[in-house]
């Protein structure tokens, strides 16, 4: 069937693009030395057996691995704070190259199960604190940092305890809080966070390896910024916990350290209100530090392009920067497929349906100079006979309201789906083989074992053969059930733990029906 050659398709296609963002690929890029020479980008230093290692993130434990191989004895000592069980997956997977060797002087330790802070990413980020204080000005802090480091380097500041921090992660991000906005507030919860890792380790020479999780690479917001200059403030903190009704909710030591942290001479106050309005300086300056992007989606994305024109695809660029509610952007994805079957059907006669298309698409935040586009570019696709692939990237939010069990990327495919259906009455859709697939590159969507999934517009008319309403499904967050119930869980990918995190990935592939 058409339909099972697509998904296998965009199951490929999400497999290249996460072998383009291995950490060894990126970190061999980054590293150069001649002798005792290390080069980073235009910076350079001098190697004396003088570097430490400071590692946190879902996607370290490779970045570890290759620096070991490129710095060898002139490695001291490290940390690295890594997902739990991220070592036995990638073994069982046969990834040998991103395990670091038997006698490696950096010690692992795995923690935060489910990307939730515990006791062992706790005592893995206090060792880092221990480690980085002891260095002095000779002495490279080599700190490597991915997606998920914000949960594996915890360093609540007392009176705030560990299950506290998490309480108001937790929160928040059910509340549908952005990766900036819960960053903002960690910044200020957290001792090593916002430029704190490198207060820590000054006057020692930093060199932070970074693989980018945020949207536009904001230096500031990845890991919530541990080695970065931090410019936000607590009130900004106090006001988001008031636009998501949370001011009564979280604990009282919240207040106690954001109002701490507010009396510093960094902020600028209200001499009426008291309120802090804004820095006029840096919490630290960071001026011993040397923060180098390494890997981020559009590596990923351009591989992926790469990968489909070879299989016959006509391809796409949507964007590298898919934000807001995974919901939503599941039901303007939907709608966007519609409007690609609609163009290549209509083939530039009238059509009063494609221009409500557009409208609808326009409403939810697309560009008309990319619909215009797009428009062109898949016409001509048509007229060639190519199938077509439309690739994005980014990183959407949960409103969770329900039990159930699920992820931003499940929930955002299982919302496409839906909306499929309903177009389906227009019968165009009926014409096309169609793919939407959705995953998160680090090989975990939410609490679940799967990435993502994939739908076609059938998906919904097989699960009410088997009596299951997917509205129900959405409604309680309960995605993952849904996907496992429908034709023996094929729609979802597995990948298991990919040590890498570039974001997640949207690939849509539509091909005409023969």
């Amino acid at each position: 069937m058409e339909a099972v050659k697509l998904r296998n398709h965009a199951f490929e296609l999400f497999n290249v693009s996460l072998k383009s963002v291995t950490p060894c690929t990126m970190m061999l890029n980054s590293l150069k030395i001649s002798g005792n020479i290390l080069s980073v980008g235009d910076q350079s230093y001098v190697l004396n057996n003088n570097v430490h290692i400071v590692a946190f993130g879902k996607a370290v434990i490779g970045m570890v691995k290759t620096a070991e191989d490129i710095l060898g004895d002139h490695i001291v000592d490290g940390i690295a704070s890594i997902p739990s069980g991220i070592q036995s997956t990638l073994k069982s997977f046969g990834k040998w190259d991103f395990l670091p060797s038997v006698t490696s002087k950096v010690k692992l330790i795995e923690g935060s199960t489910n990307n939730c802070p515990d006791e062992n990413s706790l005592r893995a980020a206090q060792e880092i604190k221990k480690l980085v204080t002891k260095c002095g000005e000779n002495d490279i802090v080599l700190v490597l940092i991915s997606g998920g480091g914000s949960a594996l380097l915890p360093s609540p500041t007392p009176p705030l305890t560990l299950q506290e921090l998490s309480t108001v992660t937790q929160m928040l991000s059910k509340k549908g809080a952005t990766i900036q906005q819960l960053n903002t507030v960690r910044k200020h919860l957290e001792e090593l966070k916002g430029g704190g890792l490198a207060k820590a380790a000054f006057p020692a020479q930093v060199i932070s390896l970074i693989l980018s999780d945020v949207v536009n690479n904001d230096l500031n917001f990845i890991a919530s910024g541990p080695t970065s200059q931090d410019f936000t403030t607590p009130q900004q903190c106090f006001d988001l916990l008031e636009n998501f009704d949370l001011l009564n909710c979280v604990p009282q030591s919240v207040f106690t350290v954001l109002n701490d942290r507010s009396q510093s001479e960094e902020f600028k106050k209200d001499s009426e209100s008291e309120h802090t309005l804004k820095k006029s300086v840096a919490s630290f300056h960071c001026r011993n530090v040397h923060n180098v992007i390494i890997g981020s989606n559009v590596i990923a994305l351009n591989s992926a392009l790469k990968y489909a024109d070879s299989l016959g695809y006509g391809t796409y660029l949507l964007s590298s920067s898919v934000t807001g509610d995974a919901e939503e952007r599941g039901q303007m994805f939907a709608l966007l497929i519609n409007y690609i079957c609609r163009t290549m059907y209509s083939k530039n006669k009238p059509d009063q349906l494609l221009v409500k298309n557009e409208f609808d698409l326009l409403h939810r935040g697309l560009e008309k100079s990319q619909l215009n586009e797009l428009c062109k570019v898949v016409t001509e696709y048509d007229q060639c006979s190519k199938p077509v692939c439309i690739l994005a990237a980014g990183e959407t939010t949960v409103n969770v309201v329900g039990q159930g069990m699920g992820g931003r990327n499940q929930h955002m495919v299982l919302s496409a789906a839906i909306e499929l259906n309903k177009l389906l009455e227009t019968d165009v859709l009926s014409k096309y083989a169609i793919t939407f697939l959705s995953a998160g590159t680090d090989g975990q969507d939410g609490p679940t074992d799967a990435a993502g999934a994939s739908c076609d517009q059938t998906l919904i008319k097989q699960a009410l053969k088997l009596n299951l309403k997917a509205e129900d499904f959405l409604r309680t967050n309960d995605s993952y059930t849904f996907f496992s119930k429908v034709d023996a869980g094929r729609y979802l990918l597995k990948t298991g733990l990919t040590g890498t995190n570039v974001m997640d990935l949207q690939i849509i592939l539509i091909s005409p029906i023969s």
